[in-house]
C-alpha cells in the first residue's frame, strides 16, 4: 500500500501508456472499488506521516487548486494543467491524475473527511472539501496564527452547520480573541459524534496570570450533548464548569488555567470521578486555586483512579500546589509519569521543589515504569534516593543535563569551578541515587549491597552527561548484576573511543539520537521514537544549577 501511495504522488496522467487520461489502461487494472480503497488507505497514511504539513500552509492553500473546475472536466483539460503536485493534499492530488481518477476520488467521501485550516485556507476549498466529505464523520483541524486572513467569522458558520457528524475538533487560535469567539458558536450545540476536543489558545503563557477580559462559555448543551467525548484538552479556553458537558473521558488536559475561570475543587473532583475509564491526565499549572484547598481544613479523600496509565504534571509555581493535587490522586496503576517545569516562580525567581520529593517518596505511584522529570529544582539528593529506592519497576532512565550560557553557569557555580566539573558534578549528583551508598562511583566497588535500587533499569538515555560518568554509572550497576542493556546519548555529546570501547566491554549497546522538530529520535529508523511531552517513554530529568 505505501508503494501504491508513493506513486500516486508521482504519476500523471500523461505518464501512463495509452497517452493523456488513459482511462481504460487505469480501469483494466484497477476496478473502481480497489481504487477507492487505496485512496482512503492513502487519506489515512498522509494524516499519520504528514500531520504538521499545513502549518507551512502547503497543505491548505494549495490543497484543493481545482475548486473551481468542473467537477467532470475531461482528460484533455486535467492532463494538460500544471499543478505543483509536492504542495496538494493527497486527497486533491488524486482527484487531478486523470478523469477516472478523478471520478473515483469524488465519489470517495472518506478521503475528503480531514480538513486542515490555516490562515490562507480559501473559504472556497473549505466548502468544496465540506461537500465532498457527503455524511462522513469529519476531523477538522484549525491553525489561526495571525489577525489577516481567514477570520473565525469566515470559518466557524461553515462548520458549525456540520457539527452532527464532527468526530474530532481541534483548533488552534494565536490572537486572544479568537478563542473566545470560536467557543460562542459551541454555546447550544450537540455533537453526537465528536469524540476529540481540543481548544488551544496559544496566548497562554501571557493570560495565565493576568485577568481574563473575554466572555467564559458554557460550550455545546450540556451533559448529554457529547456522548462519545474521549479526548478533552482544554488549554487557557475557559469555560462554565457549573454547566460543562464533559464525562467518560478518557484523555483530559486542563492547561495554563487563567485564575478565576477555574474549577472549583468539587468541581474538579466531580469531573475526575465521571470519568472512571480515564487513562491519560495532564495538569499544567494550578488547575484549582489553592484557597479551595486551604479552606477545607483538611485534606480532600483521594480519588481512586484505578484506569489511570499516564500522569503529567508540569509548571507548578509552589511546592504546596502540585503537593495538593498529588494527595487527591490516587492511581493503583499508573506506569507513567511526567513532572516538569518545577524550577521557577511567576516572577522568575527559583524555587525549591524538594518537599515534593519528599512526598514522593513517602510511597505514591509505586508502580511507575517510565517516568519523565524535566526542569525540576531539588536541593536535596537524598530525597531522590528515598524515590528511587520505591521504584522497584522502573525500567527506562532519561538524564538531561541542561546548557545554560557559560558565563551564567560559571556565576552560579562560584569562583573556582569550572563549567566541566559543574556538569560532572550534576549529573553525578544524579545518578548516584541508582547506586547504593558502598557501590557508588568513583571510589571502588566493593561487595555488593543488600538493596538494589531500580532493579529493573535496563535502559539510559542521556544529554549533556559527560562520558565518563557514563561509564561509572554502566560499571556500578554491572557489578550490582543488573546491567544496563543500552545508552542513548545526545548528538551533541561527545563520547571518546576509551568510553565507546569500555562501554562495549560491559554490554552496553551505544547508540545516539537526535532533537527533531517533533521531539528526539533515535538512529534505529524501524524504532524510532519521539518524545513529546507524557509521550516519553523514558525517565528524563533535568536539574537546575
Amino acid at each position: 500500500m505505501a508503494a501504491l501511495y508513493d506513486a500516486a504522488k508521482s504519476t500523471r496522467a500523461a505518464d501512463l501508456p495509452g497517452g493523456k487520461g488513459s482511462k481504460d489502461f487505469i480501469n483494466s487494472i484497477l476496478p473502481p472499488e480497489l481504487l477507492s480503497k487505496i485512496f482512503e488507505i492513502g487519506a489515512d497514511m498522509e494524516e499519520t506521516d504528514d500531520e504538521f504539513e499545513d502549518e507551512e500552509g502547503s497543505t491548505d492553500s494549495d490543497a484543493d487548486s481545482d475548486v473551481d473546475k468542473d467537477d467532470e472536466s475531461d482528460d484533455e483539460s486535467e492532463s494538460d494543467s500544471s499543478y505543483d503536485f509536492d504542495s496538494l493534499a493527497f486527497a486533491s492530488l488524486v482527484s487531478q491524475i486523470c478523469s477516472a481518477w478523478r471520478k473515483v476520488a469524488l465519489s470517495t467521501p472518506a478521503i475528503w473527511r480531514h480538513l486542515y485550516v490555516v490562515d490562507e485556507t480559501p473559504v472556497e476549498m473549505i466548502t468544496t472539501w465540506l461537500d465532498r466529505s457527503k455524511a462522513v464523520p469529519l476531523d477538522i483541524d484549525i491553525s489561526l496564527d495571525h489577525k489577516e486572513g481567514l477570520t473565525v467569522q469566515d470559518l466557524m458558520p461553515l462548520l458549525i452547520v456540520h457539527v452532527s457528524r464532527w468526530r474530532s475538533f481541534d483548533c488552534h487560535t494565536a490572537v486572544a480573541e479568537q478563542m473566545p469567539q470560536v467557543m460562542a458558536y459551541l454555546l447550544g450545540k450537540e455533537a453526537p459524534m465528536l469524540e476529540v476536543l481540543v481548544l488551544n489558545d496559544q496566548e497562554e503563557e501571557d493570560l495565565e496570570h493576568v485577568t481574563y477580559n473575554y466572555p467564559v462559555h458554557s460550550i455545546f448543551a450540556g451533559p448529554a450533548s457529547l456522548p462519545k467525548l474521549k479526548v478533552l484538552a482544554l488549554w487557557t479556553s475557559p469555560v462554565i464548569w457549573a454547566s460543562h458537558p464533559f464525562s467518560n473521558l478518557v484523555e483530559l488536559e486542563l492547561c495554563y488555567i487563567v485564575q478565576g475561570t477555574r474549577p472549583s475543587l468539587q468541581q474538579f473532583i466531580a469531573l475526575l470521578q465521571s470519568s472512571p475509564k480515564l487513562e491519560k491526565l495532564l495538569m499544567s499549572g494550578d488547575v484549582v486555586d489553592l484557597a479551595d484547598f486551604e479552606n477545607l481544613g483538611q485534606a480532600p479523600d483521594p480519588i481512586v483512579l484505578d484506569s489511570l496509565r499516564a500522569l503529567t504534571i508540569t509548571e507548578f509555581e509552589t511546592p504546596i500546589g502540585i503537593n495538593h493535587i498529588i494527595r487527591l490522586l490516587n492511581p493503583p496503576n499508573l506506569v507513567e509519569l511526567s513532572i516538569t517545569d518545577l524550577c521557577f516562580d511567576r516572577e522568575g525567581d527559583p524555587v525549591d521543589f524538594t518537599p515534593t520529593f519528599n512526598l514522593l517518596s513517602s510511597g505514591v505511584f509505586l508502580k511507575v515504569e517510565t517516568l519523565q522529570i524535566a526542569y525540576v529544582t531539588c536541593a536535596d539528593p537524598e530525597s531522590l534516593e528515598r524515590w528511587f529506592c520505591n521504584l522497584k519497576e522502573l525500567r527506562k532512565l532519561h538524564l538531561i543535563v541542561p546548557r545554560p550560557p557559560t558565563e551564567e553557569r560559571e556565576g552560579r557555580t562560584g569562583a573556582g569551578t569550572s563549567v566541566a566539573n559543574a556538569d560532572a558534578d550534576l549529573a553525578f549528583h544524579f545518578l548516584r541515587a541508582f547506586v547504593p551508598p558502598k557501590m557508588r562511583p568513583p571510589l571502588g566497588l566493593p561487595a555488593l549491597p543488600v538493596n538494589l535500587v531500580c532493579p529493573l533499569l535496563e535502559e539510559l538515555t542521556t544529554s549533556g552527561v559527560p562520558d565518563k560518568i557514563l561509564v561509572m554509572f554502566a560499571e556500578a550497576r554491572k557489578s550490582q548484576e543488573v546491567p544496563l542493556a543500552s545508552i542513548v546519548h545526545d548528538g551533541r555529546d561527545e563520547i571518546s573511543s576509551k568510553s565507546r570501547d569500555r562501554l562495549e566491554e560491559l554490554g552496553v549497546e551505544l547508540e545516539e539520537y537526535e532533537e527533531t522538530e517533533y521531539g528526539v529520535e533515535s538512529e534505529d529508523d524501524e524504532d524510532d521514537e519521539y518524545v513529546d511531552g507524557g509521550l516519553l517513554q523514558n525517565f528524563t530529568i533535568h536539574f537546575g544549577l
